[in-house]
């Protein structure tokens, strides 16, 4: 590392921490490591090392074994991930913390669903014999139809045979042939309502009436007056709104969290603040092979007629809570895109970065697998700051411990910005035009990198972004990009 890129990088790590710096000044802060207040406490050792070689650490005293000199303590406050204020500095930051616990999570997988009928509500209605339809009551797809309410009328030449076998089975009392001519009708598509009126009044039909046998609209309408139908057409399909189904797709590995009867919270964008409450009826065997997702059925009352066929909705599929879990306020967890990191404040006004493992998100918690214990105090307002000081004084060590070496170090990965131009999240590939990286003397192009890693939520073309990549290609030839999210703030750009 030249001279001029050091203090290029010596100024950085100072802007970013130079207001905590300065007000622990002004408040009293010793930048000395500070003893106890008896003075007589014996100081926490964490590690030996040589100040030559700080990048090794030892367990116990001795001489060092690269120099002609004893190895040196490194003191609990004098640890790069400790962090310690000056009394009352931390009451004027608004430094907040809530208590790590164990917690039973729900688990959680939140999406959309587009809403559709009911396919076991579709009712259709076929022609059995050939005729006319002499009559239509209902005219229009959309048209409401009540239960029992006259649809349409047919004469039909067939009709009005099995009408005359009838009358005659009628006419010689004789109930085996009287229940065969019934029988003939009913196959014909004849509704008992009007096999009994012929039966009563004795006379024949020669227009058959057909009335709805449910309440529903009109979705499908197959017939005109005066039109010829064939035995087998289609002449009118009806759904029942009064039930509809919302289809959710979620990925397969949200879909193992998922089970039949488990609840399901639905918002719909025109009623804000309001939320239907359902549960999961089906989850389907296969995956959509477009979208490759798992597809999730939650059907939904509708006897009020405020839900409407076509219209999206958000999801959220509530899973059983689980046995309970070390979990801290999602509001603590410091996520870096290479790793998760949490603050907890120890005594007084000392503080210390852990690395974490979190686990599965719910309800505003997170799980943490590992680093952390139950009954530790994490920060929940105010850690990126506290955070940002820790990291300064690692990259202090680093600078040294590179500048004490015999051979130049360089960084493993170099940083860039640019705009997405495509994602194949499939592939694990994505498209951008970067601009100028200097660290390895490319001017702005559009080229492809290989991800690892999760990619941020909600990301799409477009989109302005801050990557982290490796400085050489993989065996493939690809570039890797090995952390990348989208800035706070949009930038401006120019579009090829």
């Amino acid at each position: 590392m030249n001279g001029s890129m050091r203090t290029a990088f010596l100024l950085l790590l100072l802007g970013a921490v130079a207001p905590v710096l300065a007000q622990e000044h002004r408040h009293g802060g010793d930048p000395q490591p500070r003893e106890s207040a008896a003075g007589s406490e014996e100081r926490e050792v964490l590690y030996w090392y040589d100040p030559m070689h700080p990048e090794h650490r030892f367990d116990a005293p001795g001489p060092s074994p690269f120099m002609d000199m004893d190895l040196l303590p490194r003191y609990a406050d004098e640890a790069p991930d400790v962090v310690s204020l000056a009394p009352g500095l931390a009451q004027r930051m608004n430094i907040r913390t809530a208590v790590v616990e164990y917690a039973r999570l729900t688990r959680i997988v939140s999406t959309v669903g587009a809403i559709d009928v009911d396919q076991t509500r579709v009712m259709h209605l076929h022609a059995r014999v050939a005729g006319w339809i002499e009559s239509v009551h209902v005219h229009a797809v959309g048209d409401p139809v009540a239960k029992g309410q006259l649809l349409f009328t047919l004469y039909a030449p067939e009709l009005v045979n099995a009408e005359e076998e009838l009358l005659h089975a009628a006419g010689r009392g004789e109930p085996g042939l009287l229940a065969a001519a019934r029988e003939k009708l009913r196959a014909l598509g004849v509704q008992s309502e009007v096999i009994g009126e012929v039966e009563r009044t004795r006379n024949l039909l020669r227009e058959v009436p057909w009335r709805a046998r449910h309440a529903g609209v009109v979705s499908l309408l197959g017939m005109r007056e005066g039109m010829f139908v064939g035995a087998g057409e289609i002449l009118l399909e009806t759904v029942d709104l009064a039930s509809l189904w919302l289809t959710a797709e979620v990925f397969p590995a949200d879909a193992a969290k998922l089970a039949i009867g488990q609840g399901a919270e639905v918002r719909l964008p025109q009623w804000p603040g309001r939320t239907i409450d359902a549960r999961i009826a089906y989850i389907y065997p296969t995956l959509d092979p477009v979208t490759r997702t798992v597809r999730v059925r939650v059907p939904l009352d509708n006897s009020d007629g405020t839900l409407q066929p076509g219209a999206w909705a958000s999801v959220r599929l509530l899973g059983k809570a689980g046995d309970p879990v070390l979990s801290i306020p999602r509001e603590a967890l410091i996520r870096t895109g290479t790793e998760h990191r949490v603050v907890t404040r120890e005594d007084g006004d000392r503080f210390r970065v852990h690395r974490v493992e979190p686990g599965m998100e719910s309800d505003g918690r997170v799980e943490i697998r590992a680093g952390l214990e139950a009954g530790m105090n994490v920060v929940v307002s105010g850690q990126f700051l506290l955070d940002s000081e820790a990291s300064f004084r690692a990259g202090f060590e680093r600078l040294e411990a590179a500048e004490m070496g015999s051979e130049e170090v360089h960084p493993e990965t170099v940083a860039g910005t640019g705009d997405v131009r495509s994602i194949d999240a499939g592939q694990g590939r994505i498209r951008l035009r970067h601009d100028p990286i200097p660290e390895l003397g490319w001017p702005a192009m559009v080229m492809g990198f290989r991800i690892e890693g999760e990619l941020p939520a909600g990301l799409k073309p477009g989109d302005a972004v801050h990557f982290e990549m490796l400085r050489e290609p993989d065996a493939q030839g690809d570039y890797v990009i090995r952390a990348l999210h989208k800035p706070t703030q949009s930038r401006v750009h120019d579009h090829d």
